[in-house]
């Protein structure tokens, strides 16, 4: 039989915080969770054609995963725990669009929806893309990922104003830097108390986070300024805002 303990997916908009947030979440004792462990699927095929074993020990840990040097310990780590574990589940930003079929095909799922200012989620796409040799980040530019965060941020709205049950908001800059009282909120969405091996990882990230974001700090030019006001709906921002998993 598949595996039936409760889903939890971690989704948003790319560079949105949502592979630290699933980096955090993966040190609690009782969560299980993949980074982008299923990213191609939902181009394969339709959600409601999945097999029903995406999360039997012996097809979500496969050898090819061991590959990639980054992830390696972070899946070693989530197989050590994936008999005892409460959750498991997945960081893949666009299930953003398949909340409904994913919720059909796997009853009982949470879904955190990160939400991180739109500008940042801008200047993060121009520093991903800084570095990039080929592929997807290759010339992407801020105003990309403006408009990213404007596009995912409107199917957060119309998943809400759906009454989706069991969808939150997550905030970027409540969670990073250290904020154990909205991490114990997120927590109490689970079910879960923090522990000591998520507080210990969570005081390190979190300074980590704070020494990263405020060394490439970038101003703000007139003409960016402007592009953000055009390109986001504030109203719709602070309705997201309404919605964080500690308010809704």
């Amino acid at each position: 039989m598949a595996d039936q303990r409760p889903k939890l997916f971690i989704v948003g908009v790319s560079r949105s915080g949502t592979s630290a947030f699933a980096r955090l979440l993966g040190q609690h004792k009782q969560i299980m969770i993949g980074i982008e462990r299923y990213r191609g699927l939902v181009q394969e095929k339709a959600v409601e054609d999945w097999p029903d074993n995406l999360f039997d020990k012996d097809v979500f840990f496969i050898d090819e995963l061991k590959r990639n040097k980054f992830n390696r310990a972070h899946y070693d780590e989530q197989l050590a725990k994936y008999d005892t574990a409460k959750w498991v589940g997945d960081k893949i930003p666009a299930w953003l669009a398949y909340v409904e079929p994913l919720r059909k095909k796997f009853p009982n799922s949470v879904f955190l929806c990160m939400l991180r200012e739109p500008k940042d989620v801008g200047f993060s796409f121009e520093s991903k893309a800084e570095g990039a040799q080929k592929g997807f980040w290759l010339n992407k530019t801020f105003e990309h990922g403006v408009m990213a965060a404007a596009r995912a941020y409107a199917k957060a709205e119309a998943v809400l104003k759906a009454g989706t049950p069991d969808f939150y908001m997550v905030e970027y800059d409540r969670v990073f830097p250290y904020d154990l009282e909205y991490l114990k909120a997120i927590l109490a969405r689970l079910e879960l108390e923090p522990d000591e091996s998520i507080l210990e990882y969570y005081r390190g990230a979190s300074k980590q986070k704070s020494e990263k974001v405020g060394a490439k700090e970038r101003m703000m030019d007139p003409a960016r300024i402007k592009f953000v006001e055009e390109a986001i709906d504030r109203s719709q921002f602070e309705f997201l805002r309404s919605h964080s998993v500690d308010r809704s």
